[in-house]
């Protein structure tokens, strides 16, 4: 009996404190409400406040929104993404898998923009267009691999996957340029040097395990 009363006054307390801090996420008060969620979780459990139950729901909205901001805040900076993600997982939602998907799904939208910029430049200047792909490919996916193999550890299925969608997006984007263009196909006499720069690009990426010369088709 007197561990439930003090469960309660705590309770009590607790609310009214919650009653007067400002419900939202920010950097400074992450801590406090993960502080206040663990202990109305504790609550509800054993079924020792209603109000505990709707504060409980109305923190876990707030969490779930700072946690989708910050997968999209995320970028192919290996420190910036580490302390990223370090918060994902104190906020507490997602296991590893889901934060690898998460950071993967960011890369994948841009690395998609890109692309749709490069389609945009090749309208007025197509070798612009098809040198912005190269760039996209050298520098975009290139350093993805890099932050992904420094934060998560190493090539992976996940990652493998989402290299061999990237390639594949981009050959279909020079191959959409040089068409609408008439510029010959990868391999032919007016792309030696296109060809040259993917095999180049390829064989960086095969000191990982992820050459992607068989996707290049000439």
């Amino acid at each position: 009996m007197d561990d439930d009363l003090r469960n309660n006054q705590l309770a009590s307390s607790l609310l009214n404190a919650c009653d007067g801090f400002k419900l939202e996420s920010t950097d400074e008060n992450l801590p406090q409400l993960l502080d206040f969620i663990e202990f109305f979780r504790y609550l509800s459990h054993f079924g020792e406040s209603k109000l505990a139950s709707i504060y409980t729901s109305k923190i876990e909205k707030i969490l779930k929104l700072k946690e989708k901001n910050l997968f999209k805040s995320l970028n192919n900076d290996p420190n910036h993404c580490s302390r990223i993600i370090a918060e994902v997982k104190r906020i507490g939602f997602s296991d590893t898998e889901r934060v690898i998907i998460g950071f993967l799904e960011n890369r994948s939208r841009y690395i998609k923009e890109c692309l749709e910029n490069s389609r945009d430049f090749a309208k007025k200047d197509p070798k612009s267009g098809l040198n912005e792909v190269i760039l996209t490919l050298k520098k975009g996916l290139h350093s993805t691999v890099l932050c992904y193999r420094t934060v998560f550890g190493g090539v992976d299925v996940h990652l493998s996957t989402f290299v061999n969608k990237s390639i594949q997006d981009a050959m279909s984007t020079i191959r959409s340029i040089l068409r609408e263009n008439d510029m010959g196909d990868i391999g032919s006499e007016e792309t030696l040097d296109l060809s040259r720069e993917l095999d180049s690009i390829s064989d960086s990426f095969g000191s990982f395990g992820l050459s992607f010369k068989s996707l290049i088709m000439y």
